[in-house]
């Protein structure tokens, strides 16, 4: 039988979604052992497997690729075991300064979606190193519990930096959705007059289809980039002025990522069509800068590379102790913070990908469950009732690495290992304008 991604494979060289010369997708190449096995059928259960090109290179220990490789292989062996057959896939996309994350998850779900076409069963894709993730930023009109006494919030709010429903959806409307450059979005709290806070124009947080009126209000814009805009408010401005504003609010949401089939639902909301896992190792740890040094001279690691006291008359630092002090949990995100805390090797961590693959009946002691899922709006499996707007996600098996000195952890997901805590513009690219953020946190 002939191999029907191969072909697919081909026409995603140099595949640009945009004319600025930059393409998404650099090349998409068969992994070398995929070559000792059979072509998976149309009609037979999928799942891909894609891995960054920067963990096969042979450069640095030279034990780490094939020890990487031969992890691979018996995650290919596990997955057969459980039915489904694989394509291992190396994945070249664009790294460059440009923010393009969004496009580039477009790409890649292009892809997917022409896999798709041509195996209805493709039940899911690893992506396994440093790949995009999609960020969406949402506009609603509410009225938050928080604020007292109650007001009507009308804000644009970053809701998630990594989310993978753009990914696994791949029958929505994200295209349209997406804003590279530079997009700002007003936001009002207002509060209600006389007038409308006699009526009952919200129910709990939830507006409710009314005119509201207000003569105490405030407002700004937010600028994003590099997102998508999910404009899900429907408000009519009858009339505003510096001093008071009047509005129709709308109690429905408009949904356009939402494609027809989802809008049948109950609860209209955008479902995966294939689940979605991610191991990524990069940056889950940091070294401290080896020119920090105490006046016992001692630095904070050892010949060995091991941890030791350091005694110091002097400040090594100043400014807050809890963005300056070596500690696991913060990562550099501006020029400034870089001078105490340096990013470990990259290739480095090809030892921790090798150590995050289960051996044997370990993948299967944790099922394929849809646990690679991380809250937001709209997020969620076909295992959920379709009633479920923000569904629980299952807790998921955790296991530590034992040779991670930072006790990073490994989640289990749909094919096993879900992923490492960073993205790869959070940690680089969009370094210029945000400050630090515990890189431990999942955001599950």
């Amino acid at each position: 039988m002939p191999d029907l991604i191969a072909p697919i494979l081909t026409r995603y060289a140099n595949f640009a979604m945009t004319s600025d010369g930059l393409p998404e997708i650099n090349s998409l190449t068969y992994l070398a052992f995929e070559s000792e096995f059979a072509d998976p059928l149309a009609d037979q259960r999928l799942a891909l497997v894609l891995v960054e090109p920067r963990l096969l290179v042979t450069a640095g220990d030279p034990s780490a690729q094939p020890a990487l490789v031969r992890a691979l292989r018996r995650f290919k062996g596990d997955l057969r075991a459980e039915g489904l057959l694989t394509r291992f896939i190396a994945a070249d996309v664009y790294g460059g300064s440009v923010h393009k994350d969004g496009r580039i998850v477009l790409a890649l779900r292009q892809f997917l979606r022409d896999v798709k076409a041509a195996f209805a069963r493709l039940e899911g894709v690893l992506l396994i190193g440093n790949f995009p993730e999609a960020t969406l930023v949402r506009t609603v009109a509410w009225a938050p519990g928080f604020i007292n006494p109650t007001q009507l919030a009308i804000w644009p709010e970053l809701i998630s930096e990594r989310a993978d429903i753009v990914l696994g959806d791949l029958t929505g409307q994200w295209e349209t959705l997406y804003r590279q450059a530079d997009f700002s979005i007003e936001g009002i709290t207002a509060k209600p007059d006389p007038a409308t806070a006699g009526l009952v124009w919200h129910e709990g947080e939830a507006v409710r289809n009314c005119n509201f009126s207000s003569v105490d209000y405030q407002h700004g814009m937010n600028t994003f980039r590099d997102a998508f805009y999910l404009d899900d408010a429907i408000v009519t401005y009858v009339q505003r002025t510096p001093t008071s504003l009047h509005l129709q609010l709308h109690q429905a949401e408009r949904n356009n990522e939402v494609d027809s089939q989802d809008r049948t639902l109950v609860n209209i909301v955008a479902r995966p069509d294939i689940v979605v896992s991610r191991i990524n190792a990069r940056h889950i740890a940091v070294n401290p800068n080896p020119s920090l040094m105490g006046t016992d001279g001692h630095h904070f690691l050892d010949a060995s590379g091991n941890p030791q006291t350091v005694a110091s008359a002097v400040p090594l630092y100043t400014g807050p102790e809890h963005l300056n002090l070596f500690t696991f949990g913060l990562r550099p995100r501006t020029a400034s913070a870089r001078r105490l805390l340096w990013s470990q090797p990259s290739l480095s961590h090809r030892r921790l990908f090798e150590l995050a693959f289960p051996r044997g009946d370990g993948l299967r002691d944790h099922g394929f469950q849809p646990e690679f899922l991380r809250q937001s709006p709209g997020r969620r499996c076909p295992r959920f009732r379709a009633g479920d707007r923000h569904p629980q996600r299952h807790v998921a098996a955790v296991r530590r690495l034992p040779e991670d000195p930072c006790g990073a952890e490994v989640r289990h997901g749909a094919f096993g290992p879900s992923r490492f805590p960073v993205s790869r513009s959070r940690q680089r690219r969009r370094a210029d304008r945000r400050g630090w953020r515990p890189a431990g946190a999942l955001g599950l």
